[in-house]
Order: structure tokens, then C-alpha cells, then sequence
């Protein structure tokens, strides 16, 4: 396995008029960037991110492409495919976490190894008491081999369903700013044809007041 080399998953839109929130992210992806990576873009964005910066790209989808379920079902078999034949030791997904709809952050979530540390055990209740009278069938192992690739699924839908919030806000406040710088302009624009008219109107008025006193 190539310890160094790790599989980045980039979840962006297909269009701009999103204000910052592509660029956040490829600015996060650039700072981060020091392993060998290989790219998987959802997203045109991503795909001319990666094109551009000379990534090494394995997969692209548009991100209207496929429903979020079944693009998640895709990229769940890309990650566990190249996890388990040693292609990648890491895979990451990153994508804009939406955290209100006025702020959207780039954010990292590594899918595979899985850590423990990211668990929160707190939020676990304590049943250890319990555990030495289960019985697990067929085995543990058994369990957690059909319960891994459900967690995997479940982390990458979040993201995607995160991803697409965080694109519609963004989009809006986008639009919304755009509006408004709009109707400042045309507020600009008004009083200055006012005021133009009016100069106008008062230059008219002088040149017959003026010839009106040459014929006097």
C-alpha cells in the first residue's frame, strides 16, 4: 500500500452564482494538500478544480447526475473498492457544511480507516454490565461487516444532503446580494438622470431667459 497516497472526495455544485462557497473550498483542499492524492469531483467545479491544479482525477460526476441516495451508493463503492485493494490508505470526503443560511464552512470527514475517536461515547449509554451475557450471530466480525458499509453510506449521504443546503443558501444569499446591489444602482442611476434632467432643464431655461433679455 502506498501510506502516502489518500482518495479526496469533492462535493461542489455545477454552476456558479454561489458566491464563495466553491472557492472556500478549494482554498481549504490547497492548504491541506501535502500527501499524494487522487480526486474523486462531484460537481463540475471540482472536476475544473481538479483539471486545473493537475490532480490526479479517478471518477467525476455532475452533481445533478444521480439522486443523492444513489450517488452516495456510488461513492460508497469507489471508497471501500480502493480502500481494500490497497489503492488508497485514506479516504476523505470534503464538502461546504452548512451551518446557518448565511454560513456555509468547508469541512472534512474521513470515511475510511474508520476511527474510534470520532465516535462520541458520551452520547453511548453504559451497558458493559450487559455484554458478557450476548450472544452475537453468526459472529462480531459477521455484524460489523454488513454495520461498516451502512455508517459509510450514512456519512456520505449527510454530506451530500449537507452540501446541497449549503449550495441553496449560498445561492440565495448570492442572489439576494445581487438584488440589492441591483436596486442600489438603479437608485444611483435615477438620481443621477435627475439630476442631468434637471441641469438640463435649468440650462433651457437660462438660454431663454437670455434671449429673451437680447430682444428686449
Amino acid at each position: 500500500m502506498d501510506v502516502e497516497k489518500e482518495m479526496i472526495i469533492i462535493l461542489t455544485s455545477d454552476r456558479g452564482l454561489a458566491g464563495g462557497l466553491n472557492v472556500n473550498l478549494f482554498r481549504e483542499i490547497l492548504r491541506m494538500e501535502g500527501k499524494k492524492s487522487i480526486y474523486v469531483a462531484i460537481g463540475k467545479k471540482a472536476t475544473n478544480f481538479v483539471s486545473k491544479t493537475g490532480g490526479e482525477l479517478v471518477a467525476s460526476f455532475a452533481s445533478e447526475e444521480k439522486s443523492p441516495l444513489e450517488l452516495a451508493r456510488t461513492l460508497r463503492k469507489i471508497a471501500i473498492d480502493s480502500f481494500l485493494e490497497r489503492q488508497v490508505s485514506k479516504v476523505k470526503i470534503i464538502y461546504p457544511h452548512f451551518e446557518s443560511t448565511m454560513k456555509q464552512v468547508p469541512r472534512w470527514v474521513n470515511l475510511l480507516p474508520i476511527e474510534l475517536e470520532t465516535i462520541d461515547t458520551n452520547q453511548i449509554p453504559d451497558t458493559s454490565y450487559q455484554l458478557q451475557n450476548l450472544l452475537f450471530e453468526p459472529n462480531v466480525d459477521g455484524i460489523l461487516e454488513d454495520i461498516l458499509p451502512h455508517h459509510i453510506l450514512t456519512e456520505i449521504y449527510q454530506t451530500i444532503l449537507e452540501a446541497k443546503a449549503s449550495e441553496h443558501s449560498a445561492r440565495m444569499i448570492a442572489m439576494k446580494n445581487a438584488t440589492d446591489a441591483a436596486g442600489d444602482l438603479i437608485d444611483d442611476l435615477t438620481l443621477a438622470y435627475n439630476q442631468a434632467r434637471q441641469e438640463a432643464i435649468t440650462k433651457e431655461l437660462l438660454d431663454i431667459t437670455t434671449a429673451q433679455k437680447a430682444f428686449e
